[in-house]
This record gives C-alpha cells, structure tokens and sequence, in this order.
C-alpha cells in the first residue's frame, strides 16, 4: 500500500474535534477490556453518536476511499516460460456497432420467443 486519500474533509473533522474524541473513545473501549455494550458488538468500538451522516457538511452516508497500491513485477513469474501475460496483451475491442447489433437481434429474438409462448 502506497498510500490512502482522506476520507473526512479537514472542516469536519475540525468541527468535530475528530482526533481528541476518537482517541478518547478508543481510550475508554480499551480502558473497559474491548468491550461495549452497544447493540450487543462487544468486540466493537462505538463511534455511532459523533459522526451522523448524511449531514449538511457529508450529504452522502458513504466517506470516500481510494487507495494507492504498487506491485513489483507481476508479470515476472508468466513471463519465465515464455508466455504472455494478459496484462500486455493487446486489448480487443469490438465494435461498438456489431454490440448494438447483436443486442437488438438478442433482444427481438427474446420478444418473438415470448410472444410465441404467450399465444400457445
């Protein structure tokens, strides 16, 4: 893992005191052996009270995440018996107007079908 983005914008979490509170709920969940008795998650710390989403700031209840990954040379162990990886291959692309064709013939195909059933 290379790196992650934030996911809390800075305004908010300065709202919210975000690294004081959190710490010290973490603080009290070890403080009480890992344990919580909030909707019977023992195992688990609870933050549900401090962070409300969807909110005015968040109008999503999902936080954005995204990740950099970097990886050696994947192709490496493919590549030793002399055969292509599918990471350098050429791509095949169709046709975007043979696709078309072959989803409205598909799609006709399926209507004849069921109208063929419907009037025996």
């Amino acid at each position: 893992l290379k790196g992650v983005t934030e996911t809390l914008p800075k305004k908010v979490k300065e709202k919210l005191d975000w690294e004081k509170t959190t710490g010290q709920r973490i603080d009290e969940w070890l403080a009480n052996d890992r344990q919580t008795n909030k909707s019977g998650q023992m195992w688990i710390c609870d933050f549900s009270d401090i962070l409300l989403l969807p909110n005015q700031d968040i109008p999503s209840d999902h936080l954005p995440l995204a990740a950099v990954f970097e990886f050696e040379n994947l192709c490496q162990h493919k590549n030793e018996k002399n055969s292509q990886c599918r990471c350098s291959a050429k791509r095949v692309e169709t046709d975007k107007k043979q696709k078309r064709q072959k989803t409205k013939t598909r799609k006709q195909r399926e209507k004849r079908m069921k109208n063929e059933v419907l009037t025996t």
